[in-house]
Formats: structure tokens, C-alpha cells, sequence
């Protein structure tokens, strides 16, 4: 296994690896010197930083498909708990099934270096794809291809995008 991590990554992950081992040796000298107290949680919480430090770690150092693909996963972790704190409703899922999709596709866009299309899926693909989703809709409901041709015209008018000296 090759290290693929540069030298200034590796003193900053050894600085972080030194201030972990100094909260730990904090931590269990605490209780002789305080022993009044409970330090159980943080115990607890310095081992749970040992782990995320070492996962984070690990996948920095061996670098390539595996560090892409660990950021993808906890990208899908920190999107999922940030929508389990949010109200959503039902009418949000369909956008929200588009938002988790585009996570493997950003990844995949970054492994293969694609960083055109990476700047510009989120801000302008994404974000046009509910209204194209609701004229698909409109047109399986309705079955009228001319009101979908007018919706279109009127959200793609070169007047609406044009942009002129006047308007700057």
C-alpha cells in the first residue's frame, strides 16, 4: 500500500494525533485529581474522536478511490442527519430523492476529474431539474404537448436571458 498523502498533510494529521493523545492523558489524569467528579462522557467523547480521527485519517493517507469514496459516504451521512433535524413533507420527497442522487454523482464527477461539470450540476442542473420534473407532469397528466411547449417558452425566453450593457 502506497501513501499517497503530501508531507504537509502528514505533520497536520500528526499535530491532530498530538492533540489527541494530550486530551486523553487530560482525561485520565482528571479523575485522580478531581475525583469528585464523573468524566465517563468525556471518555467517551475522546474515543469517538480517536475513531472518526483515525477513519479520516486513514482514508486521507491511502488516498485515491477509497478517500472519494469515504467522503461520498459521510457526505450521505451528514445529508441524511440534516434532513432527519428538518421538517419535511411530502411533496418535498421527489427533490429530496434528486438532492441524495446527486451525492454518488458529484463523487464520481470528482474521482474522474471532471470538474466542469462538478462546479455546475448542483447550482444550474439540480436546480432546474423540479420545474422540468413538474412539466413532465403537467404534460403525462394533462397530455397537452402545447401547454409544455408555452411553459417552456415562457421559463427560456432569450429576453429573460439576454443580457445587455444596460442591465449591468
Amino acid at each position: 500500500m502506497k501513501i499517497s498523502a503530501a508531507p504537509n498533510v502528514l505533520w497536520a494529521l500528526g499535530a491532530i494525533y498530538g492533540v489527541l493523545v494530550l486530551g486523553t492523558l487530560i482525561a485520565w489524569v482528571l479523575p485522580f485529581v478531581n475525583s469528585g467528579k464523573d468524566y465517563t462522557e468525556l471518555k467517551l467523547r475522546i474515543r469517538t474522536w480517536w475513531i472518526m480521527i483515525s477513519l479520516f485519517s486513514s482514508a486521507v493517507v491511502i488516498g485515491g478511490g477509497w478517500a472519494i469514496g469515504f467522503f461520498g459516504f459521510i457526505s450521505f451521512l451528514a445529508f441524511k442527519e440534516y434532513l432527519s433535524l428538518i421538517p419535511t413533507r411530502q411533496a418535498d420527497h421527489r427533490v429530496l430523492f434528486w438532492a441524495y442522487l446527486a451525492i454518488p454523482l458529484q463523487y464520481y464527477w470528482i474521482s474522474q476529474s471532471w470538474y466542469g461539470i462538478f462546479v455546475f450540476f448542483i447550482p444550474v442542473f439540480l436546480a432546474a431539474a423540479p420545474p422540468i420534473d413538474l412539466l413532465c407532469w403537467i404534460y403525462l397528466i394533462l397530455g397537452s404537448p402545447s401547454l409544455l411547449i408555452i411553459v417552456s417558452a415562457l421559463c427560456i425566453s432569450p429576453s429573460s436571458t439576454t443580457i445587455t450593457s444596460k442591465s449591468l
